[in-house]
């Protein structure tokens, strides 16, 4: 597998990680465990891990879809240049010349189609991570406040139509 596709498949599984973390229910986990107090902080210490993970995958994305639009303006500007060389190399009866510019147009048309998809991809991904990320922050802080109460089986309700908006759903 290339560096892409890892990059790809790394962000895509932590982003499950973070769903996934996200609909645990942190009263049945502690329910769970012999020691309340040792899993309520390992369960917390995993929603920070994530959230450190998320933010780090957002500024590699970020600056991967930077340089995705720097490079793709580069290839847009010599596709054009290209084209524009095949053009002038056919009217002119250059054969040749014509031919190698009209592979490199194509050449590099195939490579603005791949960087487009790279791209949306990685926007897709980041914007699916702010918004994970989003949600889950305030999970993190909630469990954290309400760290005894939760060790004690105390439960907190989210009322619909309350103001309070403690509980944001993920999605």
């Amino acid at each position: 597998a290339d560096l892409k596709e890892n990059r790809f498949v790394n962000h895509v599984d932590l982003l499950r990680r973070i769903k996934s973390l996200y609909e645990t229910d942190v009263y049945e986990f502690v329910n769970l465990s012999v020691d309340r107090r040792d899993a309520i902080d390992s369960f917390t210490s995993l929603m920070n891990n994530l959230i450190v993970e998320g933010e780090s995958a957002l500024v590699s994305l970020s600056s991967n879809m930077e340089l995705l639009n720097a490079k793709y303006s580069l290839i847009i500007e010599q596709k054009n240049l290209y084209e524009a060389a095949f053009f002038n190399d056919t009217n002119s009866l250059l054969g040749q010349n014509a031919y190698d510019d009209m592979q490199s147009f194509v050449e590099n048309a195939k490579q603005i189609v791949e960087i487009r998809a790279e791209y949306n991809s990685a926007s897709l991904i980041f914007d699916k991570m702010t918004r994970y990320l989003a949600a889950l922050k305030p999970r993190y802080r909630d469990i954290v406040a309400n760290k005894e109460a939760i060790i004690q089986g105390t439960k907190i309700f989210d009322f619909p139509d309350s103001d309070l908006n403690a509980i944001v759903p993920i999605e």
